[in-house]
């Protein structure tokens, strides 16, 4: 054999050998990337991805969906309750579905920026709560009865709780779990509640609030007219309106223009900016400025044949004195259509009458908020509402008998659910009570976010696989 061709195969050995090297190397590294792909998407299905750190708190995958998931239902329930034309179609992926209510996110990426937010405003909130004296005990038969709601939901499934949570919100989710996070939100909504109660906002910047506001607190009366005229005929109206002088001269151009027009059914007495029609109207009638005998002729829409003119004579106005009752409402909307009749919604039906009497404000609270199913809607609010409005409600005969006395309850159904009122008694005028309960939402708004900005937030690089 020659010297070269003992070479030519030497090199040919080395050269197979090399390629048998970089296969097994290439074999071992896709093994070990198969390896860790599947011990990632094992991690990740166990729920135990940390998404978020709130101060110090690490926000899990399964902690995250259990807060995404009750978000989404607490919507469509809102959704269900009171109506609305921003919805999302169920039967498609919410990462398909861009969200009106947050430019450039999709509704499932709307929803998971809810969860968090939610989490770091119960975070902070505990973190004050605790300061204050707030603790576990502090909600704990609340919290005993959200989760009794948890196991009755489970059973009417014949599944356990680990089941149950595991088929609604995935793996990774634990009783225990659950326990936390609704001591958290319990204490959370405890101490933002006793907040809003204890917040006493000065007269004058009552005042204030209503001057800038006065439109949607004042009353106000006003003489009206709806005038056809040619176009012609508008321009000299208008003329003729700025000569008016008094009520009687106004009355007599507007007759003018249109002879059966007849003074009584002209006058407004007593008016809303709600109750007027148009809001061009309102915000001339209800200006600061405005004073008895001004007058305004405003052309409403307009053609090459004919115009439509509203004229007006100010009369007075003042602030809207309607006496207000004040209730506490709690809705509760459950899931399960075998919960939904009058002998099972948790024997709330049955057992309010007696739950609810005789308790105190923090008893009675503590009592509404522990009535959440996990995945239920709850809305807890106090409102105040005037004597006319009361008996447009679908209580407001109870509402408004003389028998009533502050901490009395009824219940009843409306729309799948059962809907708890206690009489909080009689409360300011109107619009002192609008004024001031504006305040005192503004101020929960603003603690709410001061307390958020306190926290130190950080997400972590998992967080973009979610969204």
């Amino acid at each position: 054999m020659s010297k070269n061709t003992h070479q030519k195969k030497t090199k040919a050995k080395k050269s197979t050998q090399r390629s048998k090297t970089g296969i097994y190397i290439l074999s071992g590294l896709l093994a070990v990337a198969l390896l860790l792909c599947a011990a990632f998407l094992a991690f990740r299905a166990s729920g135990k991805m940390v998404v978020e750190t709130v101060d110090g708190h690490k926000v899990t995958q399964a902690e995250l969906q259990y807060y995404y998931s009750n978000r989404i239902e607490a919507y469509r329930k809102g959704q269900l309750r009171y109506g609305s034309e921003i919805a999302f179609d169920p039967s498609v992926s919410l990462k398909k579905q861009s969200c009106p209510l947050s430019y450039g996110l999709s509704w499932h990426a709307y929803f998971v920026d809810q969860a968090l937010q939610q989490i770091a405003m119960e975070e902070a909130a505990c973190q004050e709560a605790e300061s204050a004296g707030y603790d576990a005990g502090t909600v704990e038969k609340a919290l005993d009865r959200r989760m009794q709601q948890l196991s009755a939901v489970a059973a009417s499934q014949n599944m356990t709780e680990e089941e149950y949570l595991k088929t609604r919100y995935g793996n990774g989710l634990s009783p225990d779990m659950v326990k936390r996070f609704e001591t958290r939100s319990l204490i959370s909504d405890l101490y933002y509640a006793e907040c809003y109660e204890r917040y006493s906002v000065p007269e004058e910047e009552i005042e204030e609030r209503f001057q800038k506001n006065r439109m949607w607190n004042m009353t106000a009366s006003y003489l009206i007219a709806e005038l056809e005229c040619s176009v012609e005929e508008a321009k000299t109206a208008e003329q003729d309106f700025r000569k008016v002088t008094d009520q009687e001269t106004f009355v007599e151009c507007c007759r003018r223009y249109n002879p059966s027009l007849q003074e009584a059914k002209m006058l407004r007495r007593n008016v809303s900016a709600e109750e007027t029609e148009d809001y061009v109207v309102s915000s001339w009638v209800f200006d600061a400025a405005r004073e008895h005998g001004d007058v305004t002729a405003m052309r409403l829409g307009e053609s090459t044949d004919n115009e439509k003119l509203v004229v007006l004579y100010f009369l007075e106005a003042s602030r809207d004195e309607s006496a207000t009752c004040r209730y506490e409402e709690t809705f509760l909307m459950p899931d399960l259509p075998q919960l939904k009749s009058e002998e099972t919604v948790w024997g709330i039906k049955e057992a309010a009458a007696e739950a609810y009497d005789n308790l105190s404000e923090e008893e009675y609270l503590l009592l509404a908020l522990s009535f959440s199913e996990n995945s239920g809607y709850r809305k807890l609010t106090e409102k105040s509402v005037t004597v006319q409005e009361a008996a447009d409600l679908s209580f407001g005969e109870w509402l408004l008998s003389d028998e009533r006395k502050p901490g009395d309850i009824t219940v009843l159904e409306e729309k799948g659910g059962i809907l708890v009122i206690r009489f909080a008694g009689e409360g300011d005028v109107y619009w002192h009570s609008k004024a001031e309960a504006a305040l005192k939402d503004a101020y929960i708004s603003g603690l709410r976010t001061s307390l958020q900005e306190s926290l130190t937030v950080s997400r972590s690089l998992f967080y973009s696989l979610l969204t």
